[in-house]
């Protein structure tokens, strides 16, 4: 069954509704007194979302990685390969995890901050549409980033993990069927956490490799 409320809960952009509401077409010419405005419309309704998200038990800002590893277990995702970040700048303990779901041929690539809450995160896929425009259509609306694969009906998609995942994934179901093997064999994955990052002369395709090779044979099957 279709979720309404939580498709116009996470599709709704009260910015724009705010240049709307006072009339002006960018929220640039703004006065300080609707910047105010638009701020707390902005507040109230981030926390109205994290509250529904929270309370269907989809990821939202401000779950923890505790909450974030369990949901991913119930959901079928599997641990392909996880390590603790190295950064002398960190007092806290934090991790990097390289997770799969056999079953609909998705990576997630996720790090932790302050070693309690979800720093940022990145799901990876591939997904076949069901014949119609229309299913098209509710692939595109819901791919976040990536785009067709040429002469094919398969789409790939990457998406960030912290807001509304899995209806995400829900949507993207509703109009198509994950595939278990990719078709693009090389496509942009990100596995870098930000330690890596630091160095002016890091390889992301060299660091992401590496880790890929750590990890089982099947997860490594969806990619190859």
């Amino acid at each position: 069954m279709k979720d309404d409320k939580t498709s116009e809960i996470l599709k709704r952009d009260t910015l724009a509704e705010t240049e709307k509401i006072v009339g002006k077409e960018h929220y640039s010419e703004f006065s300080k007194e609707e910047e105010l405005f638009a701020l707390c419309r902005g507040l109230n309704f981030n926390k109205a979302k994290r509250e529904h998200l929270q309370s269907i038990g989809d990821t939202h800002f401000g779950t923890t990685w505790a909450e974030l590893k369990t949901m991913l277990i119930d959901f079928g995702f599997i641990e392909g390969y996880s390590y603790p970040i190295e950064d002398p700048e960190e007092e806290q303990k934090n991790e990097a995890i390289l997770w799969y779901h056999p079953d609909k041929g998705l990576i997630l690539f996720a790090t932790s901050y302050y070693g309690t809450s979800v720093n940022g995160g990145t799901c990876y896929g591939e997904i076949k549409a069901h014949a119609g425009d229309k299913n098209r259509d509710i692939i595109w609306e819901w791919l976040s980033t990536g785009g067709k694969i040429k002469d094919t009906d398969v789409w790939e998609t990457s998406w960030d993990i912290r807001e509304g995942m899995f209806h995400r994934i829900k949507m993207l179901e509703s109009a198509g069927t994950f595939q278990k093997k990719w078709k693009n064999k090389d496509r942009f994955l990100w596995f870098v956490d930000w330690s890596e990052s630091k160095p002016d002369d890091y390889d992301y395709k060299t660091i992401s490799s590496k880790k890929l090779k750590k990890c089982p044979k099947a997860m490594r099957d969806i990619i190859r």
